[in-house]
């Protein structure tokens, strides 16, 4: 089966939810199944929560394709608070990676919950010397931002990925427990 029917084919959705820290709130993103996931971390640092997967068959050390799932509980509802995290998160990777490109695919400020769409490209580490491309899914809730991304290790991200990677992240919901 090709690659591209895997991800276009609907039926191939896992919805792995995320609970947001001392709230009810869950994020649900729908990955598909083909990859058959395996959770690498589940970890919290001061009030974001992070999880990570992989592909069952491969390792914290050789992966080909990563999902992250992240919360920033106690952020305001506003346009300001997803710049705000969009910089800081692009800082932070100018950091090691000075020669990133951020990209806004998509946007949306008058949906029930704002979100945005975008990439950020990455030729090469300073330090390993390794590209490394993700695709940004952040949405505001009530009392948080969720962030779900899907890393690969190409120097860019090209248009088939992330249409298809857009699809599943977009369809990612907000729900109450």
């Amino acid at each position: 089966m090709s690659i591209k029917k895997i991800f276009l084919t609907p039926l191939f959705c896992l919805p792995l939810s995320f609970s947001v820290l001392a709230q009810d709130k869950v994020s649900n993103t729908h990955w598909p199944t083909a990859y058959q996931w395996k959770k690498l971390s589940d970890s919290t640092r001061g009030n974001t929560r992070s999880v990570e997967y992989i592909p069952a068959k491969e390792n914290k050390d050789n992966w080909t394709l990563k999902t992250v799932m992240l919360t920033i509980p106690g952020s305001e509802p506003g346009r300001a608070d997803m710049d705000q995290n969009i910089k800081t998160i692009t800082a932070n990777i100018k950091k090691e990676a000075p020669n990133a490109m951020v990209k806004v695919i998509e946007e949306n400020n008058k949906a029930a919950n704002p979100y945005v769409l975008y990439t950020v490209e990455t030729p090469y580490f300073d330090k390993e010397n390794k590209a490394m491309s993700q695709l940004f899914y952040m949405v505001e809730g009530d009392k948080g931002t969720y962030l779900s991304f899907v890393s690969t290790k190409e120097a860019s991200l090209t248009p088939e990925f992330v249409t298809t990677w857009s699809k599943f992240l977009k369809e990612s919901d907000l729900m109450y427990k």
